[in-house]
């Protein structure tokens, strides 16, 4: 191949400068590092929250937050202070299912028939470990109106109560202590079944407010 070819002239690198650094251009502006590193400190507020936000409870909310299990070991008197306080929540939802006019969707009357049926499990199997029977189950397809239906749910929910308040009151007059894996067994299907019946009351408090406010508008 001759000398001063095209190939010769491309593998000559002499007349090649080295790479300068790259230096700011004189006409911009040097880069605001300071408003930069501002910004990524607030990145991690966020600039949607609404302050003030008015505090409201959902159903699933009232089911995880509700009835947190206490540090202490159950005594007769705790459990029953916890067969009171569920006695209360039967009685509110009971109030709430006689609401005149009461009309509920399909979806709110799959979720009433599950978490009232779960409550009366629990509560079922509790007053079962304080060695009471408790009887046969309510029989739901003998009642086609679903109001109906809830009620007799909750009426069977005050009798488990009940009849566990008193075999628990029996064995404390006479002296007999329960088993502290008993006791602390039927504090957990107590606290399930109080978990159910938030969710249950939270649930027909929305339906009734509802009904409420048409009526007024109406009016």
């Amino acid at each position: 191949m001759a000398d001063g070819s095209p190939l010769d002239r491309l593998s000559n690198t002499d007349k090649i400068d080295p790479t300068k650094a790259v230096e700011p251009s004189r006409g911009g502006t040097a880069p605001t590092t300071g408003r930069f590193e501002e910004h990524m400190r607030s990145a991690g507020t966020s600039p949607t929250a609404a302050p003030n936000q008015p505090n409201q409870i959902s159903p699933m909310q009232a089911a995880q937050t509700q009835n947190v299990a206490p540090g202490k070991p159950p005594t007769m008197d705790s459990i029953q202070a916890q067969m009171n306080t569920t006695s209360t929540s039967l009685g509110d939802i009971k109030n709430q299912l006689h609401e005149k006019n009461l009309k509920l969707k399909q979806s709110d009357k799959y979720l009433l028939r599950n978490k009232l049926g779960q409550a009366n499990d629990h509560l079922r199997s509790a007053n079962q470990h304080l060695g009471n029977d408790p009887g046969p189950p309510v029989d739901l397809k003998s009642n086609k109106n679903p109001i109906n239906k809830f009620l007799a749910m909750v009426a069977d929910g005050q009798h488990q109560l009940n009849s566990a308040a008193t075999q628990l009151r029996d064995l404390n007059a006479s002296g007999q202590q329960i088993n502290a894996g008993e006791m602390l067994l039927i504090q957990v299907k107590l606290q399930k079944a109080q978990q159910e019946l938030d969710y249950t009351s939270v649930l027909l408090g929305k339906a009734v407010e509802m009904i409420r406010t048409l009526l007024n508008v109406q009016i």
